[in-house]
C-alpha cells in the first residue's frame, strides 16, 4: 500500500469506481471540515449567549410579577379585612 494514496476496498463490482484520495485531498478536507466546525461552534456559542441573555431577562420578569402577585395578594387581603372590620363596627349583622 503506498503512502499517498488510499487503496479501495476489495475489488467488487460496487467498489471498482471509487475514486482514490490522496493524503493532500484528505488534508484539504479536513481541513475544510475543521474550518466549518468551528464555524458551527462559534455560531452556537453567539446563540447560547443570546439564550442566556433572554433567560436572565425572563426570570427577571418572573420575579418582578411574582412581587407584583404578592402585593396585590396582600392588598386584597388588607381590603378584606377593612371591610370586615367596617361591617364588624357598624352593627350590621345581615351576612
Amino acid at each position: 500500500m503506498s503512502g499517498s494514496k488510499r487503496q479501495p476496498l476489495k475489488a467488487g463490482k460496487e467498489n471498482q469506481n471509487v475514486p482514490v484520495e490522496t493524503a493532500e485531498q484528505r488534508i484539504e478536507r479536513l481541513e475544510a471540515l475543521i474550518v466549518l466546525q468551528a464555524a458551527t461552534i462559534s455560531h452556537l456559542q453567539d446563540e447560547n449567549q443570546q439564550l442566556v441573555r433572554s433567560n436572565n431577562e425572563y426570570r427577571k420578569m418572573t420575579y418582578e410579577n411574582e412581587k407584583t402577585i404578592n402585593k396585590l395578594k396582600n392588598d386584597v387581603k388588607q381590603l378584606k379585612d377593612e371591610l370586615t372590620g367596617e361591617n364588624e363596627n357598624s352593627g350590621d349583622d345581615t351576612h
